[in-house]
């Protein structure tokens, strides 16, 4: 991602207004989300919410967790910090490693975000070196089907949003040096003018290097 196609993403977060009143009308994102931190999250386990928005995902995470959420507008990152004070919130992109002074994490997650995702084996590298040994990381990233598209052009962002065949993600996450645990096709979201719902795959991934 460039940078003029950074700050306008940035700037489009940042004016949404009514991002969680649009999100909630179209989400299909927060039971798998949920139930995936219900059964991965222990007491004192540190989180990274990667792309935090406004914090909907971490917010209700038990007070003995460690909330760190990132994302590239000030904006979203004002509105996290609101809904939980105690956390940790930090501009930052993806394609970047994340800062040292951040440390390392039990559990990563990064939903919804991967879609301005260019470089995926980049970015899953990124992930994993935020990762503690015996971590795990949750991501959703858009499926490609045959014949479809991998990148949609969005002139205003200067940015396109990606789609990834699975193998194309297998490939990316061996050479992150992650191994998959599960691949879960399920919505992200419900479009809610046209009534669609775009194809996804939750990936449960994890560090393969640690037997």
């Amino acid at each position: 991602m460039n940078e003029e196609a950074r700050r306008r993403i940035a700037t489009y977060y940042d004016e949404w207004d009514s991002y969680e009143s649009d999100w909630r009308r179209s989400d299909l994102t927060t039971a798998v989300v949920a139930d995936w931190l219900a059964h991965n999250v222990e007491p004192g386990h540190r989180v990274l919410d990667v792309g935090c928005g406004p914090g909907q995902f971490t917010r209700g995470l038990p007070g003995d967790v460690t909330v760190c959420g990132t994302d590239i507008s000030p904006g979203m990152l004002q509105r996290a910090r609101a809904s939980r004070p105690a956390g940790t919130y930090r501009l930052h992109s993806y394609d970047k490693r994340l800062p040292p002074d951040l440390g390392l994490f039990d559990r990563v997650i990064a939903i919804g975000c991967l879609e301005f995702c260019s470089d995926l084996a980049l970015v899953l590298g990124n992930l994993r070196a935020a990762l503690d040994r015996g971590g795990r990381l949750l991501a959703n990233i858009a499926e490609r089907r045959p014949q479809s598209d991998a990148v949609v052009w969005i002139e205003s962002l200067a940015a396109g949003q990606y789609a990834y065949a699975r193998e194309e993600v297998e490939a990316a996450a061996g050479a992150a040096g992650l191994i998959v645990r599960a691949a879960t096709p399920h919505g992200a979201y419900r479009n809610y003018k046209t009534g669609d719902i775009p194809p996804y795959v939750f990936w449960d991934l994890a560090p393969g290097d640690e037997g």
